[in-house]
Parts: structure tokens; sequence; C-alpha cells
């Protein structure tokens, strides 16, 4: 870009002409502010494609099978000739330790075919991959030489090489521009349905299937009332095989024969940058990207030392960094001289933290999965209680002796609707646990109908104060909370006065107490709503708030 300033260039926008560049717009002063801030670039391009690209030294470890011509290896400096051997006898050693393979045998198989997997590059033009298969192939096709040519270690490693070929968004993006280039603005009038056929047809093109395709458009075609496709582009061209050129005859454009436009070729994209490519290679010379990012973290230290969001960054970035590392280490992907001291510990601390998060994970799912799929019901171990006594008709034979008079002794009620039960049959199940059935659900047997399941809020530790208050207004709701914290299996305590509240509450969630072992919901008090409202405490709960803080239930059948 600075070669390219150095000279002007003029364009014209909106009709006024502006010049780009020329001689003494780019000061000294201006490339070295613009260099600072390139050098920062790089450090944190360094340091980010080391975090989000953790596996990048195993794949990179694959370019022992790079077949480069020696003659461009001779044009390398001693320094990159230098770093490339270390860095490929590393590479060696990095996948041979992580597809435990025998690295003396390792090298020694890849040496052995790399001559012919060089000679087929160069003769059948094929890439590196292809190349190293068509070798195997060749010393592996006969017994005799076979038995001179070993290949277990390399067949493994190449196997694994092969299945990263193509493993990019590449193909992703030239799709969609050759999607791009066939629906054209001049055919932004197509529906969503005829778009996405013509991206169908597209998508799944290739050479094999094009006679087949060609037949099934024509079909859709005729079937879609367009009529009958014309025959004439089924016909052979006469001119069939003479290429269509674009020529310069005098000045106008046409077809025919003759001299190609100088410009058809060297004006395209590829042409660009192929041409832009060759001209920085020529001045250019490779290095390794950590000697790179290093010299531009050595120029960058003084500006990154100055600004706390830099700072910030790359502590972030280190820190998964050491992340990633242990988790290399972990998946045995470091060299021994890539590991730190304490490393070990460290990851495998993360292992352990990361298995009892994973159980934790497997107990949610758990817990969820039989929230949404609850188990059915079996009458047989059930004590029943009806809304209605002619319902009890509706159970099977022999079963009748499972029905209570009582709703505390039940643990299924079955009720006209079950969305909307009696308040009685709703605090009960809230309370006690159980199920809440519609007549449907007993009528069919439990092949229809609805079925609530509620969890036993009762079983969650708690101390209660009923208040002489709410004991004189709901009367029959503070027997039923009673009777439920003196079930068996209740883990409630009631509480008989304000003063006992008080204290249980300075244990539980007092002044005293440490703010992340404060459990005020485990103290509640059971009160009128006016009493709510006016004390405004958040373990004094009327009614309704008490139903709606311990209620837990999931739909265990929906008649669907």
């Amino acid at each position: 870009m600075v070669s390219f300033l150095e000279t002007s260039h003029g364009y014209v926008v909106n009709s006024r002409a502006f010049s780009l560049g020329g001689p003494g717009r780019i000061s000294p002063a201006l490339k070295a502010e613009c260099r600072k801030h390139l050098q920062v670039w790089i450090r944190l391009l360094g340091e980010v494609l080391a975090s989000e690209f953790p596996g990048w030294d195993v794949l990179s470890a694959f370019s022992v099978f790079e077949l480069k011509p020696a003659a461009s290896r001779m044009q390398e400096d001693e320094d990159v000739q230098h770093e490339r051997t270390e860095f490929l006898a590393n590479s060696a050693q990095r996948l041979a330790q992580v597809f435990d393979l025998s690295l003396e045998d390792f090298v020694s198989e890849m040496e052995d075919h790399r001559p012919m997997a060089q000679h087929l590059v160069v003769s059948q033009q094929v890439d590196a991959f292809a190349a190293w298969s068509s070798a195997l192939r060749k010393t592996q096709k006969r017994k005799s030489i076979r038995d001179k040519y070993p290949c277990a270690n390399l067949l493994r490693a190449l196997c694994k090489y092969g299945t990263f070929q193509g493993a990019s968004t590449a193909g992703v993006e030239q799709l969609f521009s050759q999607v791009a280039k066939q629906t054209s603005p001049a055919r932004k009038h197509m529906n969503p349905d005829l778009l996405l056929s013509e991206v169908k047809i597209f998508a799944d093109w290739n050479k094999t299937e094009a006679a087949h395709i060609a037949e099934v458009a024509q079909v859709a075609w005729t079937l879609l009332g367009n009529g009958m496709p014309r025959d004439s582009s089924q016909t052979e061209r006469m001119d069939k095989g003479v290429k269509r050129n674009i020529v310069e005859d005098r000045g106008l454009l046409g077809r025919g024969l003759g001299r190609p436009l100088g410009g058809s070729k060297q004006d395209t994209e590829v042409a660009f940058l192929a041409k832009r490519n060759k001209a920085v290679k020529a001045g250019t010379k490779l290095r390794r990207v950590e000697s790179v990012v290093d010299a531009a973290a050595a120029a960058a230290d003084a500006i990154i030392q100055c600004d706390a969001s830099l700072q910030a960054e790359i502590q972030f970035q280190h820190a998964k960094q050491y992340a990633n590392k242990c988790n290399a280490y972990l998946e045995n992907t470091l060299l021994a001289s890539e590991v730190p001291e304490d490393l070990g510990e460290v990851a495998l601390a993360m292992a352990q933290i990361r298995e009892g998060n994973r159980a934790k994970k497997v107990r949610l799912e758990g817990r969820q999965a039989a929230l949404m799929h609850p188990t059915g019901l079996d009458w047989r171990f059930s004590t029943v209680w009806f809304e209605d006594a002619e319902w009890q008709e509706l159970l099977p034979l022999g079963l009748l002796h499972n029905v209570v008079a009582d709703i505390s002794e039940a643990n299924v009620w079955v009720v006209l609707d079950a969305a909307s039960p009696p308040e009685d049959i709703l605090w009960t199940a809230t309370l006690q646990g159980g199920t809440i059935v519609d007549v449907v659900f007993a009528e069919t047997n439990r092949q229809g109908g609805v079925a609530f399941r509620y969890d036993q809020a009762t079983l969650i530790q708690r101390h209660i104060l009923l208040s002489p208050e709410f004991d004189a207004a709901e009367r029959r709701l503070a027997s039923l909370v009673r009777a439920a914290a003196r079930k068996a299996t209740s883990k409630w305590t009631l509480l008989p006065s304000w003063e006992a509240f008080s204290e249980k509450y300075e244990q539980m969630a007092g002044p005293d107490v440490a703010a992340k072992r404060r459990q005020p919901m485990r103290v509640l008090a059971l009160v009128p709503e006016p009493i709510e409202i006016a004390m405004c405490m958040k373990s004094v709960l009327g009614k309704a708030s008490l139903l709606g803080f311990c209620s837990r239930f999931a739909c265990a059948q929906r008649g669907l």
C-alpha cells in the first residue's frame, strides 16, 4: 500500500476529480505512525490466532506431507531453511505422538516414499495427498515390493491427513457466489419457491447428473403448465467444436476466429490476485509466525503498556491460551519441550472440574427429562379420592379398596377439571405431592384425559409459622398445612409463635450471617394478605404467594 501511494492516482466521484497519493504525500512520520498500528495489530492477531485455533499445531504438523520442489527450497535463505528443518522435525514428532506412531519408522517410511510422491506431483499434476496415496498404492501393489517398503505408520498418518482435505468453507462461499451470479438483479422477480428450486439445481449439480437434471427440469416445466420445451437446444450445432473468441475487428467486438483481445484474461480478478501475489513474494522473505509476532510484540510493547484495554485483551487471550494448552496436554498433543512447569497438575484439576460439571449436567438433563416425561400412573399403588362418589365405579374391579374419603390420605385426586381443581385439593397436592386427574382419565382407564403431577413441597426443609390471624381467617387451609407438616416424609417444622419465628430467622438470615449463607426462604410465616402487604417482608407470605412459591408440577398426560 505504501508503494502504491508513492505515485499519484486519479479518479472521479460524482463529477468531481480526485487524486490519491503522489510524491511527498506519505511522510516518514506518517509511515512510523502506521507502522505502530500495524505492529499492535499483528501482536493482537498472533494472540487471537493462538487462542481461537488451539488445534493449529496439529494441523500445521501435516506440512510434513508438503512436496515443495527442491529448486524452490534452494532459493530460500539459510535461516529459513534452518527454521523449516526444525519445524518439520517437530511436526513429525508431534504427529507420531498424537497418532501413537513409531517416530523412527514413520520418518523412515516417509523418506522412502517421498521421491515417488514428488515425481507424481510433477508428472501427473496432482496435489500432495493424491501423490502420497498413489505412491503408497505403487509400493503395496506387489508383495516383493511391499516387503521393501513398509508403510504401516505412514498409512495411519496419511489417513488422518486425508480427513482434513477440503475441510474449509471455500465450497460454501463458492456456492453462494454461484447463486448470486445466477440470480442476478434482473431476476429478482422470482418468488421464494422458484428461487429455492433454482438454488437446489445449482447446489446439487454435477457433470454426471447433468442430463438427468435437464430431463427433470423439462418435466417440471411441462407439469407447471408452461408448455413443451423447445427442441432446438437439443440439436447438434454445425459449428460444434469451434471456439468462439472475442476479437478486435475495426474497433468493434464481434464473434469468429481471430486474435483475442489482450485484456480478455489479464483484467480478471484471478489474474489481478496472481499478479499481486507474485509481486509480494518477489520482495519478501518467508518467516515463521512466531518470529513475526515476537518482533511485533517487542516493537509494540511501549504502546501496549500505556493502553489498559489492550492489556486486558492480551490477559484474556493468555488465559484462554493456557486453558487450550491444558486441553492439549490432556489430549497428548504437546511435545515435552512445550510443557511448562505445573501444567500437568492444573490440567488434571481442570479435567476433574469438567467431569464434575458433566455429571451435574447429566443429572440436570435427567431431572428435566423426568419433568417433561413423567412416569405413568398405576391404580394398584395409588390411594384415590373422588370429587363425586358416583365416579368410584370407573375404577377397575378389585381396586375399590384404594378409595379414601379424606383428601389428606390420597395421592391421586379425580376431579371434573384437572387444571382448575378445588382449592383444598390444590393445596393438598402442592404440599403432599400427588397427581390430579380429570374424570376422562378415569373413564378411559388412563388412555385419555389430563393429569398433572405435583412435587411434594414439604420435602424441602423449612420452618413455618401459621399466624393466629391466618388460622382464624383460613381455618381449612391451616389444617391442611398442619396435616402435611406432620406427615412422616415431611421436613417442615411448625413454629409456635412470632418470637420463635424471629429467633429462627435471625439464625438463618440475620445480619450476623454471611451474605452467601443467608437463607431467608427457609423460614416462612403464613399470614392474611393485608398483613403481607403491610409487613412487606420476603419471608412473610400470604395464601397466594405461598402457593405460587411452593407449587412445582408437570403435565403427566396431555390427552393428545
